[in-house]
């Protein structure tokens, strides 16, 4: 009776009857069960623009050619991957110790190093920024006539470091007499030349351009990185010397990151207006 009484009142005011809200509410709880078992995916998911059009696209009937070529590629590129990797540590057909792996990766060693470099780049931008640390890139500094040809310049709390990369992706044998160090790679083995020497030159460089500055209580040192994560130092390592996720983990002190005297900004300021001038009219 009650039920029928508030039906009835409902009826006048003019809403819809109980027993059809009742039906109504519970259609909208389960429509989220029902948009998932027809299309595979949740409601939320739905309320992306690329998910529904991802749908619709599929109920059509044009297109799904070119999808299944799609998909035929790469089913070839995952049964050649495959491949390779079953190879991975056998030798060739003609005895030699080089993997058909490491053949796949030395065809495109310079796309490799390139990969590597980039990454390292995008990776000190980041972390300068979220440091709060200062970053000049690329660090070419120019001092009376002489030019340091560093990759970036980084300037923390406690002191400002010239960065030189190199993007080699094999075995690096190191020297710290002067020599030309080396990178092999398979079966072949070209010189880097002499990196000490090339690391000190430019350190005197940017000590003679800071101190010209007042900076001369600013301490400076010069790093060579190593970028790609496949490179090897072996050999007599300077401590100047790493691969990029050392490097980071280097600037992980208290003085660079807080005690330290400098305030990375302003002086990073300073530092820019060494670069070299002809750098300045490329950008």
């Amino acid at each position: 009776m009650r039920l029928y009484l508030l039906t009835a009142a409902q009826e006048r005011s003019g809403d819809p009857p109980l027993p059809v809200m009742v039906i109504i509410a519970m259609l909208l709880l389960m429509l989220p069960y029902l948009i998932r078992v027809k299309t595979g995916r949740s409601i939320t998911e739905w309320l992306s623009f690329s998910a529904a059009r991802d749908w619709i696209w599929s109920k059509l009937p044009f297109g799904k050619d070119e999808k299944k070529k799609g998909t035929a590629a790469e089913t070839a590129k995952s049964r050649n991957a495959v491949a390779v990797s079953k190879n991975f540590g056998q030798k060739g057909k003609n005895g030699s110790s080089q993997t058909q792996a490491q053949r796949v990766l030395d065809k495109k060693p310079e796309k490799a190093a390139s990969n590597g470099m980039m990454q390292f780049v995008s990776d000190a931008l980041n972390y300068t920024r979220r440091k709060k640390l200062f970053l000049i890139l690329p660090g070419n500094v120019q001092y009376q006539e002489q030019t340091a040809e560093l990759t970036m310049l980084v300037v923390t709390r406690a002191r400002v470091i010239g960065v030189l990369c190199y993007a080699g992706t094999g075995r690096v044998h190191c020297r710290k007499d002067g020599g030309a160090w080396q990178e092999t790679r398979g079966n072949k083995t070209t010189s880097l030349g002499p990196l000490c020497t090339i690391a000190r030159e430019q350190t005197a460089i940017l000590r003679s351009a800071l101190d010209s500055k007042d900076l001369k209580q600013v301490p400076y040192e010069t790093m060579l990185v190593f970028t790609s994560p496949s490179a090897v130092l072996a050999g007599d390592v300077p401590e100047y010397a790493c691969k990029a996720e050392a490097f980071f983990k280097r600037l992980e002190t208290d003085r660079d990151q807080n005690s330290g005297p400098l305030v990375p900004k302003e002086v990073g300021r300073v530092c820019s207006q060494l670069r070299s001038k002809e750098k300045k009219k490329q950008k």
